[in-house]
């Protein structure tokens, strides 16, 4: 018997250290601590430990408590009698403030309070743990909380350590079989057919094999969970909406507290915003902007006068490559005619999000180019659908970066006075042509080449430095673009740019961290100071992580964007990339093909730097991101919301089925049902019976209490004899168990009733 309470001791010891384990060490790396997993299992151990002495029995239990609180009084009595009160007050407030912050501020951590800290939620977990295995609650229970748990984190990207989801998973499947157990266990031990430590070593070999076939099959097959998010999508959609500004801006879309300056924490989110239908993965523009004032952007320049001027840069693209090469030049050799379909989903907003090289746009509602963007009369919202046409350029293929590298400032002027002088053969049509795109060049030269007197020197000397032994125009803009893969870190949480600093000269050599419109605004103004033309671009990019198959894109508040386009004579204007991170999908899409040994080393370096610098941001300040209070709040409802739904509709079916099986069932395995529910509920009420008792004896002690009489008789026909029973015998038993449940809903209150049926399923 001992030897078998041992065993019993040791399963439930192992599964109460391995969830716990898996709920304390992801809890204190999302708060920052970053714990040693021995650590970790030394706390736990002890504290299990511990438990298990205490709660031994009520005795036990106690006489712990009764210490424990002798030992407080005496040790309040000491520090008052000593005049050490005040100093261990300091000592707990001087904790408090650390805590409020590191949590509010981003301190440093302090590791001896973060050490005390841990031990108290290790010890809060363990015993949330303990008291669940001891007191077998379902199974179901804790797997709901727990996987609610690990699915926020992953929600909202603080799954920063997986394996401790799979740990847990893990942990569920060997609580299955111990429930299991539990519920026909009596039968087992009495016929002898197995011990719990044998059926819990099968439960842990199958729970092993199940666990490492669902592993590998879900790293094969992934499961896009879209109606969890629909749904929350669906409540937290509001404060996506550009309710302040009609027009879109990066800083509106990540809940960024901005004034219109650059800079300061983003919080990207990932509410759905659009669904794209295109065969790339392309930039989508929504606004553009042309005056850099030092600490923010402004468009300055003038509306367009007519709408055909949108489809300038189509023109210029089809026509300009003739300049750059042949007459007969393969335009599909440099750039594809792509369609492409936009339907609006949780956003509010007056603007239209095109590619670049628009050919045709088509929507049934009034737009207007501003010059700084595409905008309709009115804002709309979600179901708004519009779609356009687009050349695509082929970018990384050599051809076409042989192409681009022909092109230079004055090429339109070159080619002009070549055919001025060639009065024999004059083409009045390019001759026109020429005419046009001069002026267009000008105009581009003139509006997108101004920067600030306030500039510091040092931004136009670095500006020098990188592109000096560079020969052309391209050669020289992608020195730049490649300039920020090295010695800068990618954050949402940079802080705000100090008061009198231009904010391109504190990004470009002091702070050197911040998000794509730090690195986006940094290369539009160095490659203004090497003269060329450029402007600084937000809107969305279609990512890898979009894609939803057959073409389909779902673009979230995660993919907004800022990025900076360089005007080339004879292409038009191309997207540059300078934010690593997105610096990798764009080689991810096109492979790796024109891209030099040292780029790569480079730029695989600054990946790996850039994802660990992440992820330990996110571990050393996991609270430091400013969430929005409201979508964490509905969150946290909805996943409680959730929770508490599961929980109900499984014990409703839990309930139904019992009854389902008292009623349809044979007569003897329903009268075996009734009386272990009758047990259950006696036990309950405080009538539990004793191990030492019948059948018969249990109810001559408790029959004035539940009239049981006439069903004990029946059981013990049930259960003994080889006879079934018979209709009328089966309908005593039920309308005892209907009475039952009666009588108990009056005594315990229908509210409490209610939480022990349908929330925590004991009747």
């Amino acid at each position: 018997m001992m030897r078998g309470k041992f065993h019993e001791f040791l399963i439930d010891f192992f599964l109460m250290f391995l969830v716990s384990f898996s709920f304390a060490f992801m809890g204190l790396t999302d708060v920052g601590f970053s714990p040693a997993p021995l650590f970790i299992i030394r706390i736990l151990v002890t504290i299990l430990l511990i438990y298990s002495i205490i709660f031994i029995n009520k005795k036990t239990t106690v006489l712990s408590l009764t210490i424990s609180m002798f030992s407080l009084a005496i040790w309040i009595i000491y520090i008052l009698k000593t005049g050490r009160a005040e100093i261990v007050l300091i000592k707990h407030y001087r904790v408090l403030i650390w805590l409020y912050e590191y949590i509010y501020n981003d301190i440093s951590v302090n590791w001896t309070y973060a050490k005390v800290l841990s031990i108290l939620i290790c010890s809060s977990i363990c015993l949330g743990i303990y008291l669940f295995t001891k007191k077998k609650w379902h199974y179901l229970i804790l797997t709901l909380i727990g996987s609610a748990y690990f699915l926020y984190l992953w929600y909202l990207d603080y799954l920063t350590v997986p394996w401790t989801m799979y740990l847990f998973l893990f942990s569920c499947l060997l609580y299955f079989f111990r429930h299991r157990y539990y519920k026909y266990g009596k039968l087992i031990e009495k016929e002898n057919i197995v011990a719990f430590k044998w059926f819990m070593l099968w439960g842990m070999l199958i729970s092993t094999i199940v666990f490492i076939f669902s592993y590998y099959y879900s790293q094969k097959h992934v499961i896009q969970l879209q109606w969890v998010r629909n749904i929350v999508d669906k409540y937290t959609a509001e404060p996506a909406y550009y309710y302040e500004s009609d027009t879109f801006s990066v800083m509106s879309a990540c809940f960024g507290e901005g004034d219109g300056r650059l800079g300061g924490n983003l919080t990207p989110n990932e509410i759905l915003v659009l669904k794209i239908s295109s065969p790339q993965r392309v930039y989508l523009k929504g606004i553009m902007k042309d005056t850099y004032t030092g600490h923010s952007w402004l468009y300055k320049g003038e509306p367009y006068d007519s709408f055909h001027k949108t489809y300038v840069g189509a023109l210029e693209c089809r026509e300009g490559i003739k300049i750059l090469s042949d007459e007969n030049v393969d335009f599909e050799k440099y750039f594809e005619e792509c369609d492409l379909e936009v339907e609006f989903q949780n956003i509010i907003t007056k603007t239209i999000f095109v590619p670049e090289n628009l050919i045709k746009l088509e929507t049934d509602e009034h737009v207007t180019d501003r010059g700084d963007g595409i905008f309709l009369e009115n804002a709309k919202g979600k179901g708004y659908r519009y779609s356009v046409k687009f050349y695509y350029p082929k970018k990384v293929q050599e051809d076409f970066i042989e192409l681009i590298r022909k092109s230079k400032k004055g090429l339109y002027k070159e080619r002009y006075n070549q055919i001025i002088q060639d009065r024999e053969s004059i083409d009045e049509h390019s001759k026109l042509l020429l005419e046009q795109l001069i002026e267009q060049s000008e105009d581009i030269n003139e509006q997108y080449l101004n920067l600030p007197e306030s500039l510091p020197e040092r931004v136009r000397d670095l500006a020098y430095e990188i592109t000096k032994d560079k020969e052309t125009d391209y050669d020289k803009v992608k020195a730049i673009e490649d300039y920020f893969l090295t010695n800068f870190h990618y954050t949402y949480n940079p802080g705000d740019v100090p008061l009198g600093r231009d904010f391109v000269d504190y990004f470009l050599f002091d702070s050197k961290e911040g998000y794509c419109t730090y690195y986006a605004t940094a290369m539009t103004v160095l490659v203004r100071s090497i003269g060329l033309p450029a402007r600084y671009v937000e809107g969305y990019c279609l990512t890898r992580d979009t894609w939803k198959g057959k073409n389909e894109y779902w673009v979230t508040n995660m993919q907004a964007h800022a990025w900076t386009e360089v005007y080339f004579e004879g292409i038009g204007w191309i997207s540059f990339e300078p934010t690593p991170p997105y610096r990798r999908e764009f080689d991810e899409n096109y492979g790796n093909q024109n891209i030099s040994d040292f780029y790569r080393n480079y730029y695989q370096n600054l990946l790996d730097r850039t994802e660990e610098t992440n992820i330990n941001n996110e571990v050393r300040t996991g609270s430091e991101i400013k969430i929005n209070i409201r979508i964490k709040a509905l969150y946290m409802l909805l996943s409680i919301f959730i929770i508490l739904i599961m929980i109900l509709v499984m014990n409703l079916f839990k309930v139904l089925l019992k009854i389902r099986k008292m009623i349809h069932g044979d007569g003897k395995e329903s009268a075996i049902l009734i009386y272990e529910e009758y047990l259950k509920i006696a036990n309950l009420l405080g009538y539990p019976i004793k191990e030492t008792e019948t059948p018969l004896l249990y109810s001559e002690r408790v029959h004035k209490i539940f009239n049981d009489e006439e069903i004990t008789p029946l059981f013990l026909k049930a259960r003994y004899s080889p006879n079934a029973l018979n209709h009328e015998e089966m309908a005593v038993m039920y309308n005892f168990y209907k009475n039952l449940i009666k009588d108990t809903k009056d005594k315990i209150g229908k509210y409490k009733f209610f939480i022990w049926r349908f929330i925590l399923g004991k009747i």
